[in-house]
C-alpha cells in the first residue's frame, strides 16, 4: 500500500492524503486490488499460538509445509513504517516493534508477520541519511526478524519503496528498478541464507506494467529499466538463499490471471504467488477471487499478503478470510498501525492492542484459527452439505462476525425439544489435530429449558460416537467440545451438532452453529 502514488484506476474513488516529512501515523502501504467448501485441510490455520518454534515453510505442491512436514498456512499482518521512517529521515520504524508489541501481534493468532523495507535504507545510497540507512538499518531488521522469530513467527521481507538512479526510494514504482533491485535482494538473502523462518517478498505491487514485463523486465514509460521477477529470483538464488519467495501479482498485487503462464522459473520450486485484496480492489468478488486465485490455488501456494477495506465494519475483510479459508490461501492483513482505520486502513486505534472495528474482526477471525488445524464457516454454499429435519439458512448474527448456520424447529406436544443437523460427506484427518470444538448459541426467544450441546463423529461402521454434553445459555454463545480416540478417527465419515432439551418445551427453539474447528 503507498499513498505516495498517483491514483490509478483501482483508486478513483479514493481521496489519499500525501504523507508528511514526518507523520505520527501513517498507512504506507500501497493500495491493492487484492472449491467447493470443505472442511479445510492442513493448509488452514497459524501454527499454535503456544508454540515458540517459528515456521520454516516450503512449497509442497500447491501448499506450504512447516519443517516437520505438516501442512501450514501464512496468518498474521503487516508492520509498516521500515519503508518510510529512514527514508523521511527520522527512524527506523514507526512505533513499538519490540518484544511485547509481537507477544501482542501473536495472541491476535499469527504465525507471520510481514515487514515492509526500503531499498535505498538498506543499501545506504543515493543520498539518504547515514543514520539510518546502510548498516544501521540492516541491523534494525535483522534485530526485529530475530524478535519476530523468537516469538514463533515467520518474517515476510517485503521490497516496498524503491527508486531507479540516484533517486532515494520515498514512494513504490511500477515495478522493481534494474538498477539497485536485484543488488537489494543479493544483499537481503545473503543475509538471512541461513534462516529458514525469513520469506521474501520480491516486490510489493507491479502495475501499469504487461506481465512480460512482469517477469523479464523491460524499459518503463519513464524511461528507466525495470527488473523482472526472473532477475529478483536469480538474485536470491544466486547467494546459495533457499528461503521461500513470494511474487505478487499485477495491479497493485491484485490480478493473477496471468500468473501460472508468467510465472518465473524458481530453481527450488520454492515459489508461493502473492495477491492483494481490498473492499475497493476491481478483484472484490468471490465469483473473481473463484476465477482467479482460487485457479492458482490449484497449483501453488497462495499467500493474500495484504488484505482490508475502506469501510472499517469488518465486513469485507471477514467474508474474504472465510472465503481464504475455505480455499486454503493465507494473509497477512494491513496494518498494524494507528493510522485512520478507514484509509489506512489501520487494525489498531493505539498501541496497546485497543483494535478498529475492522481490527477488532481481523483479531476475532484470527484467534479462532490460532489452534486449530481447521475451520468450518457456515456461508450459504456450506448449508446445502448439512442435513437436518429442521429449516435451516446461513445468518449474519454469527460468532466472531462470520457468517452462522440457523437451524428453527417447532417443538409440539409429543415432539422432542431437539434439533440436529450433520454433515455425512466429510471425513476428518487426525493430522489435523484430535480436538473438535464448534460455537452454540440458543436464541433467548426460544423456550426455557436446561439446553445441552454436543458434537459428534461416525465411525468407518456408521455408528455416531458422542461427546459429553455441555450446558448452553440461551442468548449467549457456548464453545461445545469433543476428543475423540485415535480408533474412532479411522475411516470416519461424518460429524453432527445436535442441541437437546427437556421434553416438556413448546414453542420454536432457535439456534446458531458457527466455527466449527478441528485442532489440538
Amino acid at each position: 500500500m503507498d499513498t505516495n502514488q498517483a491514483a490509478s484506476p483501482l483508486r478513483r474513488a479514493i481521496s489519499w492524503r500525501v504523507i508528511p516529512l514526518r507523520p505520527r501515523h501513517i498507512a504506507a502501504a500501497a493500495l491493492s486490488a487484492a472449491l467447493a467448501f470443505a472442511l479445510v485441510p492442513l493448509t488452514t490455520s497459524a501454527t499454535q499460538a503456544d508454540t515458540t518454534q517459528s515456521p520454516t515453510p516450503t512449497v509442497q505442491g500447491n501448499r506450504l509445509v512447516d519443517g516437520d512436514g505438516t501442512g501450514i498456512r501464512l496468518i498474521g499482518v503487516n508492520r509498516s513504517g521500515a519503508e518510510y521512517a529512514c527514508a523521511q529521515g527520522w527512524g527506523f520504524f514507526d512505533g513499538p516493534v519490540d518484544a511485547t508489541t509481537l507477544e501482542l501481534i501473536k495472541s491476535w493468532g499469527s504465525n507471520t508477520v510481514r515487514v515492509p523495507m526500503n531499498e535505498t535504507c538498506w543499501l545506504g545510497i543515493n543520498g539518504v541519511s547515514p543514520q539510518y540507512s546502510g548498516q544501521a538499518y540492516q541491523t534494525a531488521i535483522s534485530d526485529f526478524v530475530d524478535r519476530i522469530n523468537a516469538a514463533g513467527m515467520l518474517a515476510i521481507l517485503d521490497l516496498h519503496w524503491n527508486a531507479p538512479g540516484t533517486n532515494i526510494a520515498y514512494s513504490q514504482q511500477v515495478m522493481a528498478d534494474a538498477d539497485h533491485s536485484p543488488d537489494f535482494w543479493a544483499s537481503v538473502a545473503a543475509t538471512f541464507a541461513d534462516n529458514p523462518s525469513v520469506a521474501f517478498d520480491l516486490y510489493n505491487e507491479p502495475h501499469d506494467i504487461s506481465w512480460n514485463c512482469w517477469r523479464d523486465g523491460c524499459t518503463t514509460a519513464e524511461g528507466w529499466e525495470a527488473a523482472g521477477m526472473q532477475d529478483l529470483v536469480n538474485a536470491v538464488r544466486g547467494t546459495g538463499a533457499r528461503n521461500l519467495l513470494i511474487a505478487s501479482g499485477l495491479n497493485w498485487g491484485g490480478d493473477l490471471s496471468e500468473w501460472v503462464a508468467h510465472a518465473p522459473t524458481d530453481p527450488l520450486n520454492n515459489l508461493a504467488a502473492g495477491v492483494h485484496i481490498y473492499s475497493f480492489s476491481e478483484c472484490n468478488t468471490e465469483s473473481c477471487w473463484d476465477a482467479t486465485i482460487a485457479e492458482v490455488a490449484k497449483t501453488h501456494p497462495v499467500v493474500s499478503t495484504e488484505i482490508g477495506e475502506d469501510t472499517c465494519t469488518g465486513d469485507f475483510t471477514s467474508e474474504y478470510m472465510d472465503w481464504a479459508d475455505r480455499t486454503g490461501v493465507g494473509y497477512t492483513p494491513w496494518s498494524w498501525s494507528t493510522a485512520d482505520c478507514r484509509s489506512g486502513p489501520a487494525l489498531l486505534t493505539n498501541y496497546d492492542g485497543t483494535p478498529t472495528t475492522y481490527g477488532a474482526a481481523v483479531r476475532d477471525h484470527m484467534q479462532n484459527l490460532s489452534l486449530n488445524g481447521g475451520v468450518y464457516s457456515f456461508g450459504p454454499k456450506a448449508v446445502s452439505q448439512w442435513t437436518s429435519r429442521s429449516e435451516m439458512s446461513a445468518s449474519r448474527k454469527a460468532h466472531s462476525g462470520r457468517r452462522s448456520l440457523e437451524v428453527k424447529t417447532g417443538i409440539a406436544p409429543g415432539q422432542k425439544a431437539r434439533v440436529s443437523v450433520a454433515d455425512k460427506a466429510t471425513s476428518l484427518s487426525a493430522e489435523n489435530g484430535n480436538r473438535l470444538a464448534v460455537w452454540i448459541r440458543v436464541s433467548p426467544d426460544s423456550p426455557r429449558n436446561q439446553w445441552q450441546g454436543r458434537l459428534s463423529m461416525r465411525d468407518s461402521n456408521g455408528t455416531w460416537v458422542h461427546g459429553d454434553e455441555t450446558q448452553l445459555r440461551r442468548g449467549t454463545w457456548t464453545q461445545v467440545t469433543f476428543t475423540p480416540t485415535g480408533a474412532q478417527w479411522d475411516g470416519n465419515s461424518g460429524i453432527k451438532v445436535r442441541i437437546r432439551g427437556e421434553d416438556r418445551s413448546l414453542g420454536l427453539l432457535k439456534v446458531q452453529i458457527d466455527t466449527l474447528t478441528q485442532g489440538w
